[in-house]
């Protein structure tokens, strides 16, 4: 029977945890949104991944479900990756075929028009093709909407994922950190002592070299003595036991000694020092190891898809108008060659229900000139605009549609004035914030 030491089992539930594939079976611990991708795993795979995970939380420790934390993370990071990769590419299909039907639309659209130019009939059965082109449209851009929010939930969950693997590896790193400063300070006073060593043994080969430049004048002094001796007839060991001639000698002998002993220490002072910190520096590398493990964690960063962020259409508030269509009198109204006469006194041409339409004239007897309701209500607007912003402005469209008028009908200021007060009395708002420009107006 074998026994496995505690760090083989630590590399076994790291390897388990990184594939888990290989390894667990209940659900519990895992967060709900994971659980699609989680049902597809194997039941062995299951139970591993789901007992690693509901046993980090237990542990205090760095260490064993600090990995564990680390690679569930990753685990579910790369799986939402490789979904918003694929959500990206659903994607790029809607924007290929909303393009070809961009296309087809606008070629579709060149025709009608010019059929409509050469009075060819036909052109509103291709406008109706427009219209299924339209809804096709509208319904691709649906699908492509809802793509893109499932997409950028995924893409949220996998930054998530990120930062919580990032959050467990700073931890580590912290704690590394932590273990390896004070041998970081220890080399650094190791790095001192040898600058320091260095320094000294610079300066004690300049007082060698010193030393031995005068070391070699009494050299020369001792073999000149020596030459004046022997021509007194002195022998070889007469000379050597001259009491000047040993003196020199003993002096080259013990200055020479000196240096050698000099550099010896300081050599072996140095190669102590260099020894401390090979030492130091073996005993830090292994959580220098251990923490660019976890700062390659962090390196590894999720790939970025970019898509391009959606705009809110701007919505229709307006209704359709369903109007009449009252007949004129006979020789009142358009003829069969469809031009227009002019009706009996009191009338324009064309119905006798239709309001005034044209261009501003003026009430006989009264030179006050009369407008459409559009030029005056762009005038009020280009007023209230330039005294108190754009909010305050009319909508052109509501109010035509509450006070039932068309944008050509004619009124003078003083009646656009009156439907204007009601107007803003029907809206519940204040018309006298609004009589300085009222009076700008008739001025």
């Amino acid at each position: 029977m074998t026994r496995e030491g505690p760090r083989t089992r630590i590399n076994l539930i790291d390897s388990k945890i990184q594939n888990p594939r290989e390894g667990g079976d209940s659900t519990a611990g895992f967060n709900p949104e994971n659980e699609g991708s989680f049902s597809k795993l194997s039941a062995k795979a299951k139970e591993m991944a789901s007992k690693a995970y509901k046993g980090f939380g237990k542990i205090k420790i760095p260490g064993v479900g600090g990995k564990l934390g680390i690679a569930y993370n990753q685990f579910w990071l790369d799986k939402h990756q490789e979904k918003a990769v694929g959500l990206k590419n659903k994607m790029d299909g809607f924007d290929l075929k909303v393009g070809t039907l961009d296309q087809s639309r606008k070629e579709i659209q060149a025709v009608v028009e010019d059929l409509k130019r050469q009075r060819i009939p036909g052109a509103e059965s291709l406008e109706l093709k427009l219209k299924v082109l339209d809804y096709k449209r509208i319904e691709l851009l649906n699908k492509r909407d809802q793509t893109q929010s499932e997409f950028e939930s995924v893409d949220n969950k996998k930054k998530l994922y990120t930062n919580k693997r990032d959050q467990i590896a700073n931890g580590f790193i912290e704690r590394y950190d932590q273990k390896i400063k004070p041998m970081e300070e220890e080399l650094e006073r190791l790095k001192t002592s040898r600058d320091e060593a260095e320094l000294l043994m610079t300066v004690a080969e300049v007082k060698h070299q010193d030393i031995l430049t005068r070391l070699g004048d009494v050299e020369k002094r001792k073999k000149r003595v020596e030459e004046a001796l022997w021509g007194t007839g002195m022998s070889e060991k007469e000379i050597g036991n001259f009491e000047a001639i040993r003196m020199m000698q003993d002096m080259i002998t013990e200055g020479r000694e000196k240096i050698r002993r000099e550099k010896e220490e300081l050599n072996r002072k140095k190669a102590d020092i260099d020894n401390k910190i090979a030492k130091a520096d073996a005993r830090a590398n292994p959580y220098r190891d251990k923490r660019e493990q976890f700062v390659r964690v962090k390196e590894n960063r999720p790939l970025q898809v970019e898509v391009n962020p959606r705009q809110r259409n701007p919505e229709f508030r307006g209704t359709e108008e369903v109007r009449t269509n009252p007949r004129a009198e006979a020789g009142e109204g358009p003829s069969v060659l469809g031009e227009s006469e002019r009706g009996t006194e009191g009338t324009r041409g064309g119905s006798l229900f239709e309001e005034p339409q044209g261009e501003p004239d003026s009430v006989e007897g009264n030179e006050e000139i009369r407008l459409t309701v559009y030029a005056h209500l762009a005038n009020w607007n280009n007023h209230v605009e330039a005294r108190y912003g754009s909010g305050d402005m009319i909508s052109i469209r509501d109010f035509l549609r509450v006070t039932r008028l068309s944008e050509g009908s004619l009124v003078n200021l003083e009646g656009f004035g009156k439907i204007l007060e009601k107007y803003y009395k029907l809206k519940k708002i204040q018309m006298d914030k609004f009589r300085e420009v009222m009076t700008n107006l008739g001025n």
